[in-house]
């Protein structure tokens, strides 16, 4: 705390401990990082989207999900000779969908672009995002009653990707945690990928729901009714920790399928997410982190 040494052969006056206790004073009144334990204050970062029922409204735009790769077609103005970022995400491949780079598709080609939604997150001190939690929100998983979001996650029975069968659990959505590179942070291509979760069947992380009450069956309120049959779906949680440098900027990036049309004799597979993707479900996230105290 002070370069002051009082010992024996040393002369001690006035003005040396003056000078000491100055120091003392200003140690402790702003007391370096490095002196004290670190300590973390938990924080949640809860985000969703729901998208609208409306079928015209649907099909007027897909925000805020954008296509996979970046073109001229979706430039107004001067189409550039080329873009920075060929691709918007690293690492999204899943079975049946290669993305295509021309810049004017059609047919199954033009049904080989998976959309993105990306949230990001600065940090500008140290953290640790400890766990992650993925839900994709249906009304009803047995299709009864009235359902907006009634996406089964299943490839169909007349066309799959390679190696599946009729009706099997798809493998079509992923979501990955990327931290933009300090040297390069708009290049998509630098980014350190921290977790990718990919290749993986939806269907295998059910969240099943409770069953709807009886009308009449309710002791506080009488509700007229609901549509449905209750919320289910897929709950993904994935477990850290993952640690992000100071000034670090956190990209969490949900993926999913083309909008493809199954009357399509040239469609890459048979998909339930239909031609609204985007509209199939309700989507939530919620990033869980350790945040520096000091």
């Amino acid at each position: 705390m002070t370069d002051q040494q009082f010992s024996d052969a040393t002369t001690i006056d006035g003005s040396r401990i003056d000078s000491a206790m100055e120091d003392i004073e200003r140690h402790f009144n702003d007391v370096p990082q490095g002196d004290i334990r670190t300590k973390w204050t938990p924080s949640s970062y809860v985000m969703s989207w729901c998208p609208t029922p409306i079928a015209a409204v649907l099909k007027t735009h897909n925000f805020p999900w954008m296509k996979s790769v970046n073109d001229p077609t979706e430039v107004v103005g001067v189409n550039p000779d080329s873009f920075a970022n060929p691709f918007r995400v690293k690492g999204f491949d899943v079975p049946g969908i290669t993305p295509q780079l021309q810049a004017v598709l059609s047919g199954s080609q033009g049904m080989n672009r998976q959309y993105h939604s990306t949230v990001g997150v600065e940090f500008s001190r140290p953290a640790i995002i400890t766990h992650i939690d993925v839900m994709l929100l249906v009304d009803d998983r047995a299709g009864r009653g009235t359902t907006s979001y009634a996406n089964t996650y299943q490839y169909g029975a007349t066309k799959t990707p390679p190696g599946f069968n009729a009706n099997a659990n798809s493998k079509d959505f992923n979501f990955t945690l990327q931290v933009d590179a300090p040297t390069g942070p708009e290049d998509r291509q630098l980014n350190p990928i921290e977790m990718m979760r990919h290749d993986w069947t939806l269907n295998m992380s059910q969240a099943s729901n409770i069953a709807w009450p009886a009308a009449g069956s309710f002791s506080d309120m009488t509700p007229s009714g609901f549509p449905s049959l209750g919320f289910s779906g897929v709950v993904e949680k994935i477990k850290g920790p993952f640690p992000i440098h100071r000034s670090g900027r956190v990209r969490l990036t949900l993926t999913i399928p083309p909008s493809i049309n199954n009357a399509s004799a040239d469609r890459p597979y048979d998909s339930s997410w239909g031609t609204e993707p985007w509209a199939a479900q309700q989507f939530n996230i919620t990033m869980h982190v350790l945040e520096e105290l000091v």
